[in-house]
């Protein structure tokens, strides 16, 4: 907010529209909602908030029993801009997906079991963490990993050679090959969470915004972390990013809006 030429009330109004709802919201509706002359403007403004989110979020580690497993999230590209196939396409932005798990309550297991068709859950899920990286080599995945997760946590993971060293980092690392146990199972009771929580992370930003950049993922991942973290605070979330802003310092020096 410091140096910011919009009133102090429009920054506290940005605050409340974008922690009211668990879904996104886009730059072109919270320019109409407050009446910001230029979609620059609302643009900077709420990357600005979710450079905040991500910030405070970077203070805390995952603990006790973690997934991990890596995705792919669509991204926008320049029409002009000559794609590669595969793994390696500039369309395609790699992305390390952690989640805190434990034992679920008896409440929690009959609530996801309806939600599930009833199907037996054996796991519910803490808090999660999405970090983009640039490739999925063990050195950079094993960096966001200790990043994100404490030592002495349990990690479990897929047989992909970039988590092969986890047994050296942590506590404890759970490896789960899909020629002994098959992808469904891997997916469904072995990792469940990371690929749910990616599920519902794509289709929200998918559906305010389509596709974003990948300039700009890493915000809009941040943005999902730290609502979904804070999902049973309710009313209380305004009051924690208000108490970020002012804690963290920004690290937006410039702007690009050739794309959201």
């Amino acid at each position: 907010m410091e140096n910011s030429n919009l009133p102090v009330r429009t920054w506290y109004l940005a605050i409340h529209l974008m922690t009211a709802t668990k879904q996104s919201m886009s730059a072109c509706e919270l320019q109409r909602q407050l009446g910001i002359k230029s979609y620059e403007t609302a643009h900077d403004l709420m990357h600005k908030l979710r450079d905040a989110m991500g910030q405070r979020e970077g203070l805390y580690k995952l603990d006790e029993e973690v997934e991990l497993d890596e995705m792919f999230f669509d991204v926008a590209v320049a029409a002009d801009e000559d794609l590669k196939r595969g793994a390696g396409s500039q369309a395609k932005a790699k992305v390390v997906v952690m989640a805190g798990v434990r034992t679920p309550t008896e409440d929690e297991r009959r609530l996801y079991e309806s939600k599930s068709r009833g199907s037996k859950v054996l796991k519910a899920v803490n808090y999660i963490k999405m970090k983009v990286v640039s490739g999925l080599h063990a050195e950079e995945v094993e960096n966001c990993a200790t990043e994100g997760i404490a030592h002495n946590a349990c990690v479990v993971t897929d047989a992909h050679v970039s988590h092969s060293r986890f047994a050296k980092m942590f506590a404890r690392h759970e490896a789960y090959s899909e020629s002994r146990y098959g992808v469904h199972a891997i997916v469904t009771s072995k990792l469940p969470w990371v690929h749910l929580v990616a599920k519902r992370c794509k289709e929200n930003i998918a559906g305010i915004h389509e596709k974003v950049t990948s300039l700009n993922l890493q915000r809009y991942l941040d943005e999902f972390c730290y609502k979904f973290n804070r999902r049973r605070y309710e009313d209380g979330v305004f009051d924690r990013l208000i108490v970020a802003c002012i804690t963290t310092s920004p690290r937006i020096g410039f702007r690009r809006y050739d794309f959201v």
